[in-house]
């Protein structure tokens, strides 16, 4: 694969592309197990990103609320986001 394949994956995940290109993409994706399995990779490798920046952040909230509110569990009473 070259470069150009993996920005027109990103593009691909990011709902980048025209609608043109979204139906040559897809019909490629059919056609061409070799790059079907690459996006599904691709996918996989983002949750995973997503999944550890998540739990970062979820682990960096919990030590801040522990050192300002003196509980884990404090800040979650106190942001009603969470």
């Amino acid at each position: 694969m070259i470069m150009e394949d993996f920005d027109k994956i990103e593009n691909y995940l990011d709902n980048r592309l025209t609608d043109k290109e979204l139906k040559e993409f897809e019909n490629e994706l059919e056609n061409n197990a070799e790059l079907l399995e690459v996006v599904n990779l691709y996918k996989d490798i983002r949750r995973l990103l997503g999944d550890s920046q998540e739990t970062a952040f979820y682990n960096k909230i919990s030590g801040l609320a522990e050192r300002f509110f003196h509980s884990k569990k404090g800040w979650q009473n106190r942001l009603s986001i969470f």
